[in-house]
């Protein structure tokens, strides 16, 4: 018993007599006074818990469902686009496939918002398409998934015509034919729901997209409103205007219960004790180390390293730039980057992880790239580096710190929203302003098209490693690349051919595009700054 404790005792026994108090002992007495103390704290944390749940619950049905509401909202506009697109193709006069009938086509897409590509169709077979020209041969579609009752026909997942491993969804109507990217749809849907998306025309019903199974479509009939069990959880259920197409959506479960702001208020309210209870729960969050947050500590660290891959030019085979990529190793183990990129993205580092490239290259390459005018070192950064108006002002900070010149930095963007397109064009155009160049990544995959090129006004591409392998398919390769290089050149865009392994790769790109760069595993893998500045030229074969 604490000595207080003990104290207390003594001076009770000074002042009452013996027969005044019974036998009970204090070693007894504070052992249950604790587990009372305890079990009405207990009570009281899972009482007010148990209605902040209840109250937090009802908000993420609510919510769910009016973001619900909001995707097919948006939804409309995408599909508004295809039907206007199809009906104007298919009004279009004849002759199909001419000169005039694809520069028609290739104006569309360069003035649509969603679609990667367009095409003329003949029993069921592609016969030209604005990004392959007129094909040698006619290349057949995929049997539909849905037919609609305008007899409008949907492929869903179909590989794109001509681009082995790249899919699309595939709108067909008369003898036209859209492609849209699946991105963007999805991109649509907030990333905090478990959802699908389903189409249903009479009876038949399909999994359009969503982060649940096939297997989790509920049979019974679908409701605009009334929500849906799947697996005993409680999804939210909204349709579209027509009644073709419907979302099943739930907030995703918390990993605890005290991440809600709402039933960690109510479970301290229900402690009588609540700074102990709200510090035990602390502490158990913070033993929870989560992805992100020990990305956050490590970046503090400065434990991230850099890989710099190679850039040559094809016509001379001239080391001419790099691109700076992030590595992270904890506990010896290498952490992938798709991973913690991911990761950062959810939970808002993504900036910090841009800045801290930024800072790491400059430290590593700052005299390289004042003695070498013509060098580049490119930089990943995210769509919510170019939303931050303050973004381009910390660049010339940092590079008026190192003394570079900001045409010795480029930024990299994959885009894949078609939100804010507006104001990403806007952040674009701050850092091409201040002398960087600003290159589409992984052009051709997910969600990019012509318009894409046209709105944001990028200075080169860098075409997705998925095309390079076409370059050893003689038989499809002209067809497909050639027009993308036309593209290129006719918005004056620079080309980077990325995923080059093979000399053959290398020489087709050499004369399909002369001015075009490569980067791969021909031109080197990627290496600590070391290596790569052992590998660059003297300052004198350089100027040469």
């Amino acid at each position: 018993m604490p000595l207080q404790a003990r104290a207390r005792s003594k001076e009770r026994d000074d002042v009452l007599p013996p027969a005044a108090h019974p036998a009970p002992s204090a070693s007894r007495f504070w052992p249950k006074l604790g587990l009372l103390l305890a079990g009405g704290m207990l009570l009281g944390a899972l009482a007010g818990g148990m209605l902040g749940w209840t109250l937090q619950r009802a908000e993420r049905q609510r919510a769910a469902g009016e973001l619900a509401e909001l995707y097919f909202a948006r939804a409309g506009e995408i599909g508004a686009e295809i039907v206007a697109t199809l009906q104007r193709m298919n009004a279009a006069p004849p002759p199909r496939c001419g000169e005039a009938d694809l520069a028609e086509l290739r104006r569309m897409m360069i003035s649509s918002r969603f679609l990667k590509s367009a095409g003329r169709l003949e029993q069921g077979h592609l016969v030209c398409s604005a990004t392959l020209g007129l094909l040698a041969r006619p290349v057949p579609l995929p049997k539909a998934d849905f037919v609609t009752r305008y007899g409008r026909s949907l492929r869903l997942d179909a590989e794109i015509p001509g681009i082995p491993g790249s899919v699309g969804l595939i709108f067909a109507e008369g003898g036209s034919a859209v492609v849209i990217s699946p991105q963007a749809f999805s991109a649509l849907v907030d990333p905090r729901l478990e959802h699908m998306v389903v189409v249903t025309n009479g009876s038949q019903r399909l999994r359009f997209f969503g982060s649940l199974p096939a297997e989790a479509m509920p049979q019974g009939p679908l409701v605009d409103g009334r929500p849906v069990q799947v697996d005993g959880q409680r999804f939210e259920l909204r349709c579209s205007a027509n009644r073709t197409g419907c979302m099943l959506a739930r907030f995703r479960d918390p990993a605890t219960p005290f991440a809600s702001p709402v039933v960690l208020g109510f479970t301290t309210l229900g402690l009588l004790a609540g700074a102990g209870a709200g510090f035990g729960a602390s502490a158990a969050i913070a033993r929870r180390q989560a992805l992100a947050q020990r990305l956050r500590m490590a970046l503090r660290a400065g434990r991230p390293t850099l890989a710099y891959q190679p850039i040559l030019r094809l016509s001379d085979r001239r080391m001419v730039g790099a691109e700076a990529l992030i590595r992270w190793q904890e506990g010896g183990i290498a952490i992938p980057p798709d991973l913690f990129i991911a990761a950062a993205e959810e939970a808002g580092l993504i900036g910090d992880v841009s800045v801290y490239v930024l800072h790491k290259v400059l430290a590593e390459m700052a005299e390289t790239l004042r003695a070498r005018p013509g060098f580049q070192v490119t930089v990943n950064i995210s769509v919510q580096d170019l939303l931050d108006p303050g973004f381009a002002g910390h660049v010339a900070s940092a590079l008026a710190l190192h003394q570079v010149a900001p045409r010795s930095i480029g930024f990299e963007l994959t885009e894949r929203s078609t939100a804010q397109r507006h104001d990403i064009a806007a952040g674009i155009a701050r850092l091409r302003a201040a002398g960087h160049r600003l290159y589409i990544d992984d052009f051709g995959t997910g969600y990019s098209s012509l318009a894409y090129l046209a709105e944001l006004q990028v200075d080169a591409i860098k075409l997705d490693r998925a095309f390079t392998r076409l370059a050893a398919r003689t038989d499809h390769a002209a067809a497909v690349l050639g027009p993308i290089a036309s593209l290129a050149h006719s918005l004056q865009l620079g080309l980077v051919v990325e995923g080059v392994e093979e000399e053959a790769e290398a020489d087709f790109f050499a004369r399909l595009a002369p001015c075009a760069l490569a980067q791969g595993w021909l031109t080197g893998r990627p290496m600590p700054a070391a290596d790569l500045l052992a590998r660059l030229p003297d300052e004198a074969e350089a100027a040469a």
